[in-house]
């Protein structure tokens, strides 16, 4: 038997859903970032720019796959619960849009400053 919604998504895995769905966009793009000027010292002495490549489509990846996590969680809430409830489900789905709305505007921003990197030399 299922618990009620309330109850998942007060406390275990959905709670966990929401978070991941909010927090991965933004990890994703500072994780990218970080190693994108980690690794240009090494991608332009090698003329390579694999690491740079690899890093910036994991993190649209994982950008997408947070706006996936909130989209989950607001399918499976009820349509007709309010975003200014002050409930348990309204304060997730709240999260779920959220979620959502981080997820791809982080890939975007993620997008955005890959372009330059499939275009120009790490040495320029």
């Amino acid at each position: 038997m299922s618990e009620p919604l309330e109850v998942q998504f007060r406390e275990g895995r959905r709670v966990t859903q929401l978070w991941a769905g909010i927090l991965l966009g933004p990890i994703a793009w500072a994780v990218d970032f970080v190693l994108s000027y980690a690794v240009t010292h090494h991608e332009c002495s090698t003329g390579a720019m694999h690491w740079l490549h690899l890093s910036s489509a994991l993190a649209i990846l994982v950008s997408l796959w947070a706006a996936y996590l909130g989209w989950d969680s607001k399918r499976r809430l009820p349509e007709d619960v309010s975003l200014h409830g002050g409930t348990v489900l309204s304060r997730s789905r709240a999260m779920a849009i959220a979620g959502i709305g981080m997820g791809l505007w982080f890939a975007m921003i993620i997008i955005a400053e890959a372009v330059p990197r499939f275009i120009l030399s790490p040495c320029d």
